[in-house]
């Protein structure tokens, strides 16, 4: 466990005065690797910019950065920032709190943290170092911070924020109301990140080509609690879409992308509006996580037109009961049917799982494996490691972690119960299984690990025959070369001897 360093966590004093506040962004290192920045900080980073803020990121979680740690000490040294802002989520909670006690106990620096886990559990990271958190949305809230720092506006005064006032006692101001018009929000900073720190091949950058079109999810699922973005769904419009897309396609040469929107196709008349704007972009692809119910004989082939390339969707169980209590809410009799319009007009299909339900029996978590298994000639992909991990803030978090005994479980390095790993896939769980149900969720994890393996292993058998289509077609574009100048070189040569020949005539035409 963390120690706790609330007693001294009173906000250290800012002295900025007519010059640019200089600003760190920091991502620190998570289980799961970025293989994109990460678009939080880059809109974050974007407003500060329009406020006149020197602005540096580390993400040290980018999947090519080894030595994240040292980086984000090297930029403090470099740098020297007025304040620093974290983004804090579950799986990078523990190594934040671990960082800002070994870099930031001897700086005097105001450290801003912000994302989901922090919008979650603002005092648990005032607890930790933090001295004010940023809690939701957090484009208004950070432009009203730089005003803060250039000694303009008070803490008291700014919306959406938690903070330990000068007494100790810790402050939590009005909840910020979410942005109705997102097209009034500036365009990702794409540009503060190195393209470097995520792929290596030209092929691996479209994992740069990630946006997000819309905010708001109007589900309640309770394995999920949306904390930054809320339940009101919100979209921007089709030019400010398009206008992102074509500068990452400008600065990076990205052509496919992923809407990792919560809820791409909730709105009908929305969807099929940006569809239509996307279909004069004929050279661009897509893929979008979808709900079950908003793919239909409409809107499927207006998305496939537009460029739609993949379709992700939740399902979760096969079973009805499970369905219901997770609040799920999807007719399962409309998904077969729905995988077969996708494949009539040449999308792929990648459907999401999730094992081990603590109320489950074992016969009943087979149910699920049985049912995927009839889904496998219908899909392209299975999300992989689906074991449920209950969530801070979550309806089954809430419901579990006194009886179970997994309170905290992120501030802790955790191991399964019996510290038995369960799978390759995912080795940790939460919930206690018997033998029988450990071994049906391994048996799940199985066919999606072979299936997705077998997938793998097609695509790179098509990506080897282009390869090699691709190496005879410049063989053939050589040869084409070698042969033209040959053409050329003999031309020539014919060329000049008639040229030779005529001059012979002229010169004998002029002698007589």
């Amino acid at each position: 466990m963390v120690a706790d360093t609330s007693t001294d966590n009173i906000i250290p004093e800012l002295n900025i005065r007519d010059r640019a506040p200089r600003v760190l962004l920091a991502y620190p290192h998570s289980a799961n690797w970025n293989v994109s920045p990460p678009l939080n900080l880059a809109m974050i980073g974007a407003v500060l910019r329009e406020g006149g803020c020197e602005v540096r990121v580390v993400d040290a979680a980018a999947e090519l950065v080894k030595d994240g740690a040292s980086r984000l000490q090297a930029a403090l040294d470099e740098m020297d920032p007025d304040v620093v802002a974290i983004s804090l989520i579950v799986g990078n909670s523990l190594e934040a709190y671990n960082l800002i006690e070994k870099l930031f106990s001897s700086r005097n620096i105001p450290l801003i943290a912000g994302g989901p886990h922090a919008s979650v559990l603002p005092e648990e990271a005032l607890d930790h170092g933090v001295h004010i958190v940023a809690r939701g949305e957090g484009e208004i809230t950070t432009a009203e911070l730089v005003e803060w720092m250039k000694g303009r506006k008070d803490l008291s005064s700014i919306d959406g924020i938690s903070y330990r006032a000068r007494d100790g006692s810790i402050r939590h101001n009005p909840d910020r109301a979410y942005v109705d018009d997102l097209d009034t929000l500036p365009l990702p900073a794409h540009d503060l990140f190195n393209p470097d720190d995520y792929f290596s091949i030209p092929a691996d950058r479209i994992n740069a080509g990630k946006i997000i079109s819309s905010r708001g999810c109007p589900n309640h699922c309770t394995f999920c609690s949306n904390p930054v973005f809320g339940r009101r769904f919100r979209y921007r419009s089709p030019e400010s879409i398009v206008a992102e897309m074509e500068m990452l396609k400008e600065r990076y040469g990205i052509d496919r992308f992923e809407f990792v929107d919560d809820s791409f196709t909730t709105n009908r008349r929305r969807l099929m509006e940006l569809a239509s704007v996307l279909r004069k972009m004929p050279d661009v692809t897509f893929s979008c996580v979808t709900r079950l119910e908003n793919l239909d004989e409409e809107t499927v082939p207006a998305l496939r037109m537009a460029g739609l390339y993949r379709a992700h969707i939740g399902v979760e169980s096969a079973r009805p009961q499970t369905l219901k209590r997770i609040r799920k809410n999807i007719k399962l009799e409309k998904l077969e049917p729905t995988l077969q319009l996708l494949r009539k007009n040449g999308i792929d299909a990648a459907l999401f799982f999730m094992f081990g339900f603590p109320w489950e029996n074992a016969e009943q978590m087979r149910e699920t494996n049985r049912f995927i298994e009839r889904l496998r000639p219908l899909t392209k992909w299975f999300n992989e490691g689906g074991v449920v991990v209950p969530y801070p803030g979550t309806e089954i978090y809430e419901q579990y972690h006194d009886s179970v005994g997994f309170t905290e479980w992120w501030l802790t390095s955790w191991q399964p119960p019996d510290s038995e790993p369960l799978h390759p896939l995912q080795p940790y769980y939460f919930f206690q299984y018997d033998e029988d149900e450990k071994a049906a969720i391994r048996e799940g994890l199985d066919i999606i690990f072979e299936h997705n393996r077998r997938e793998a292993g097609f695509l790179k058998e098509i990506e080897r025959l282009r390869q090699i289509i691709d190496d005879l077609e410049k063989q053939v574009h050589d040869r084409d070369n070698q042969l033209r100048e040959l053409w050329n070189r003999s031309t020539e040569e014919r060329m000049k001897k008639i040229l030779a020949f005529v001059r012979g005539i002229f010169s004998d035409w002029k002698k007589k």
